[in-house]
């Protein structure tokens, strides 16, 4: 096994360095003319409806619907495995052997109050802690600073 180890990193990192300059050349050849004047980036702008720019339109939406946006945090309680070996795990992507640790976290997310009854509307990462961890508290931070466990 040892004698088939080095003979595959060596090809595999000539194989990477090859790789790398082809795209490198490719890209110089291919996307040079992507850029403004002087190796500047594009100018990209849309064009303001009814006289309204953008900025106005933004600082408008922000302001009408700010106090119905509310902060979430969460404490975590979870299992994750810590592999015995990094390096292994790192480079050849095996699932060796790990240690299962219980772990305690917190974590945030954001979301947005939908109607009078208080109901409220997020992304499902904010909900769904990462290795199987479970939620064990749940706070609402409403834009009065009032906060609701949940």
């Amino acid at each position: 096994m040892k004698n088939r180890i080095l003979p595959t990193l060596i090809i595999g990192l000539v194989g990477a360095v090859v790789g790398s300059f082809l795209m490198m050349l490719y890209a110089s050849t291919h996307f040079g003319g992507a850029t403004g004047p002087a190796g500047t980036p594009p100018a990209v702008a849309a064009v303001p409806l009814n006289g309204v720019s953008d900025q106005d339109r933004i600082v408008s939406a922000v302001k009408r619907t700010k106090s119905s946006v509310v902060a979430i945090t969460e404490q975590v309680n979870g299992q994750q495995v810590i592999p015995a070996d990094p390096f292994f795990q790192q480079f050849f992507g095996g699932q060796g052997p790990g240690i299962a640790q219980p772990y305690k976290a917190e974590a945030s997310g954001s979301g947005f109050v939908i109607d009078s009854n208080g109901d409220i509307v997020t992304n499902a990462h904010v909900l769904q802690p990462p290795n199987g961890g479970k939620v064990t508290q749940l706070t609402v931070i409403f834009a009065n600073g009032d906060r609701r466990r949940v």
